[in-house]
Formats: C-alpha cells, structure tokens, sequence
C-alpha cells in the first residue's frame, strides 16, 4: 500500500497527495509542520506499534507524552483532531514513527 512505501522510506522526505488529502511518516524524534495549505483536520497515527510519548503543539486537542496519550491502536489513536485556526504550524515529538494525515489545499 500507500503508506507501506512511506513507512519502508521513512527516512527519505515523500508527501502522498491525493485530492483534498496529504499524508507522511514523522519518524521518531522531532517535527515542525508548516500549516499554510494545510485544512484543519488532521490525524497521527501509530505506523510501527505503540507511540508511548506524544507531544504536540499546534493542535486543538495537543498530546502531552504522557502514558494517557500514548498513541496504539485498540487504545486510542489521534484521527480527528484540527489545526489551531492561529496556529502557523504544528510541531510533534514522537518516540516512534507516525502517519501525519491533513486536509490539502491547493493552491494555498
């Protein structure tokens, strides 16, 4: 699939754009997304298992890496949180790779 690419070339910077939609891995550490052409609604989702410590800011609903917001599936994953209307971008810190997942907008 799709996301088996990006996951599998994490490393390297791909963006899958489809209409209205963008999606790519965040690999474990720290990251800064530019939020002009971005919608408001986006998602992070576990790629390789549990993501136990998820900070984000940036968000309406930020995480905090504490144990409560581990991202996993069967337990909670972040599939419908927005973009801050102000917020000029999003930064994430991850202990394992994620799948960001945006509304796209094009042109900006």
């Amino acid at each position: 699939s799709h996301y088996h690419v990006l996951f599998k070339y994490g490393g390297i910077k791909l963006v899958l754009l489809t209409p209205g939609r963008a999606a790519f891995v965040l690999v474990q550490g720290r990251h800064v997304i530019q939020a002009k052409g971005l919608g408001r609604s986006c998602g992070l989702i576990p790629l390789a298992g549990p993501a136990r410590r998820v900070w984000t800011t940036g968000l309406e609903w930020n995480l905090d890496g504490q144990e409560a917001s581990a991202l996993s599936f069967g337990t909670f994953i972040s599939t419908s949180n927005r973009i801050c209307a102000q917020a000029e971008r999003v930064q994430v810190n991850t202990s394992a790779p994620l799948l960001w997942v945006s509304d796209f907008i094009y042109p900006p």
